[in-house]
């Protein structure tokens, strides 16, 4: 959820693309937005989101002219993954890559 400076609801959206075994306890989304905000045109995607395929859900919002893509996230990690270890690192990388938007290059 994305909220103005005057506390308006400016873009509200729901992970469209859900874990397996959360399905029970969360509504899927059905739609993605961008909204103009004071930093730029702004989208928001969630967690798992980022981890389709082809990165559909971040490369559609970037064709809608997201300018920034807020993508919060959180995941349940062992006690055993510090920074000296961490099998998740090439996850976060391919999830979060730099892909190319339409007409302006790297983003």
């Amino acid at each position: 959820m994305l909220i103005d400076r005057s506390g308006k609801v400016i873009l509200l959206h729901r992970k469209i693309n859900e874990l397996d075994i959360d399905h029970a306890y969360y509504a899927l989304g059905q739609s993605l937005q961008v909204v103009q905000a004071e930093f730029g045109t702004m989208g928001v995607m969630i967690c798992a989101d980022a981890s389709t395929g082809n990165h559909e859900i971040f490369r559609t919002l970037s064709y809608m002219g997201a300018d920034v893509i807020l993508s919060p996230c959180s995941w349940a990690v062992r006690p055993i993954i510090t920074t000296l270890r961490n099998p998740m690192a090439s996850w976060w990388r391919e999830a979060y890559k730099p892909e190319s938007k339409p007409g302006k290059g790297t983003t």
